[in-house]
């Protein structure tokens, strides 16, 4: 009796891990089925894509939208449609969707790369429109430093020196991870395109402290633009000196000598400025070094003096040490 009972509880058993597995097997198959079901737009717009059968991809989009759990998906394929056929404010206006709704952080952070690419093509007004969107909406440190400074290049693109700086100030009060010196630099230059050259030379200081003891040569320039454009040149000289001492590689080495040497003819220090023309010459192109000779002529003649019995710098030394010590 109890075997026979053993052996029907066996199979009661057997029935029930049966019915389970089957239970578990139908669930598995109905999940696969309902997964294929919601990929089903994005699979057919792919197809579409592929044979270049674009407005059917387009309208398979419109179709499904917004309801598909896919959408960022069709909308990201809806853009790159837009790109390709040279759509570009269309194809900006869904990149920016995209970054507004997805969760998906690839498909975020390429629709943000593209974006910033995309621009360069539309009118300003829109391209700034849709990049300040973008900024408000994306929520990952990485894209939003990207998107915003594309919206400060912008900004100064089109003049808003005054807009660009603010972005500035809010990456240097945010605890993302920047380049301050950079962007102490990108402010001092945008006052002085405004000809606030006061706040300009502020700003270049702070340039020049916020990478240890080595002077920034963009810092030096723009402070001496600006004390120049406030006719100070006596503060405008200590820059110019130090850029000429320390930065012998600076790309606006034409400009660092000529002013140089304007610089130390008025304050009298002719043989001082005589001798920076001279040194600099023979790197001078053809064009630099006809205003070069004008400017040595220039000098000879306030001296006063006769150049072909002597080689005045024979034992001549350089030494701006007091005129930096003017700053």
């Amino acid at each position: 009796m109890q075997h026979f009972l053993h052996r029907n509880m066996m199979k009661i058993f057997n029935v029930i891990v049966i019915g389970i597995l089957m239970s578990l097997c139908w669930l598995s198959a109905a999940q696969e089925q309902e997964n294929s079901t919601l990929n089903y737009p994005v699979e057919l717009m792919k197809h579409y894509i592929t044979s270049e059968e674009y407005d059917l991809a387009l309208e398979t989009a419109d179709k499904y939208l917004p309801e598909n759990v896919n959408a960022d998906s069709l909308i990201w394929l809806s853009a790159f449609i837009h790109k390709n056929r040279h759509e570009y404010l269309l194809a900006a206006e869904e990149y920016a969707k995209v970054i507004e709704m997805s969760e998906d952080s690839l498909l975020v952070a390429n629709s943000a790369d593209i974006l910033i690419k995309l621009v360069a093509h539309l009118e300003s007004r829109s391209a700034i429109d849709i990049l300040v969107k973008s900024v408000k909406e994306i929520d990952d440190d990485i894209n939003y430093q990207k998107l915003i400074m594309k919206l400060a290049t912008l900004y100064e693109n089109n003049y808003l020196y005054s807009e660009a700086n603010d972005i500035y100030s809010i990456l240097l009060e945010s605890d993302l991870d920047i380049n301050a010196r950079n962007l102490y630099i990108k402010i001092a230059t945008n006052k002085v395109f405004e000809k606030k050259y006061h706040e300009a030379v502020i700003y270049a200081d702070k340039a020049d402290t916020a990478i240890d003891s080595v002077l920034s040569a963009e810092a030096l320039f723009i402070e001496f633009l600006s004390f120049q454009a406030l006719g100070n040149n006596e503060q405008a000289l200590p820059p110019l000196i130090k850029l000429y001492i320390n930065f012998p590689e600076f790309t606006k080495l034409f400009e660092i000598n000529l002013n140089l040497a304007n610089l130390l003819l008025e304050a009298d220090e002719k043989l001082a400025a005589w001798y920076v023309l001279e040194k600099y010459y023979p790197l001078a192109n053809k064009l630099e070094k006809e205003l070069i000779s004008d400017k040595i002529k220039e000098v000879i003649e306030s001296i006063k003096i006769d150049t072909g019995n002597m080689n005045y710098f024979n034992n001549f030394d350089l030494n701006f040490d007091s005129l930096i010590e003017q700053k």
